[in-house]
């Protein structure tokens, strides 16, 4: 949107910080409750983004080790082990391991998701939400499986439509933009656990099933979704009744 500044220019007052010494980025445990628990994850292969009935992938966790600000607010942390997953044996490789360079920038405003979406075959939000997920210690502090996490991810992923904007990238950089939001120093601190975990949440699929149009098309053009929820906001009311009819 109009509000983002561009690309080019970077966030100095907040980036001007000196170098960061590795594995101590300020985004290590942002809400506390541990390491992160993605790595061994994300699966290798080509192809376009799973088909909502595809079975999810066993997984085993890990620890991604990111070096990132997302991994450092509230301090603390162990590491999560493969033997006290108990969600399958084969290992799935997710990107920040086999292609930490794209992950280099994750911290900073200008993080680009059209490439992490061209490397991720198509599936950004699966990379990028496991990874703020996990970095932020909300799988841990919630008690939230990976299997179950990462189905609930290609869940919420295949449910984008390939509109030109409204779409999975849209999706990863407003996700993006709000584990930035959450992790600057001025508003650390500000944001509880449930919080940070609701805020992502509600940016990861906040335009679930985007048709494309606007509110008023819907309303004037008498479509379904107007006529289902009586003229008030029926594109956001649809986005969230997605998300909970495909989560329940």
């Amino acid at each position: 949107g109009g509000l983002r500044p561009s690309r080019a220019e970077p966030r100095s007052r907040v980036w001007a910080r000196g170098p960061r010494a590795p594995g101590a980025g300020p985004w290590k445990a942002v809400t506390g409750g541990g390491a992160a628990r993605g790595a061994g994850l994300r699966g290798g292969g080509g192809g376009a983004a799973p088909a909502a009935t595809t079975a999810p992938p066993a997984v085993v966790v890990g620890s991604p080790s990111p070096t990132s600000r997302f991994a450092d607010a509230d301090g603390g942390g162990g590491e999560a082990s493969n033997e006290s997953a108990g969600v399958g044996e084969d290992p799935v490789d997710f990107l920040w391991e086999t292609d930490p360079s794209l992950f280099e920038h994750v911290d900073s405003w200008c993080f680009d998701v059209f490439a992490l979406n061209e490397r991720s075959n198509g599936a950004p939000l699966r990379e990028l939400g496991m990874y703020i997920f996990t970095t932020f210690g909300l799988l841990d502090e919630f008690g939230i499986d990976n299997r179950t996490f990462l189905t609930w991810l290609d869940l919420m992923e295949v449910n984008y439509y390939d509109n030109p904007y409204h779409n999975r990238i849209h999706a990863a950089d407003v996700l993006h933009a709000a584990a930035w939001f959450c992790s600057v120093p001025e508003l650390k601190g500000v944001f509880s656990s449930a919080d940070t975990f609701a805020l992502l949440v509600a940016a990861l699929v906040h335009d679930l099933q985007h048709p494309g149009y606007s509110n008023n098309f819907s309303i004037l053009s008498m479509d379904a979704m107007a006529l289902r929820y009586n003229d008030s906001a029926p594109l956001e009311n649809h986005h969230v009744s997605t998300m909970f009819s495909r989560t329940l």
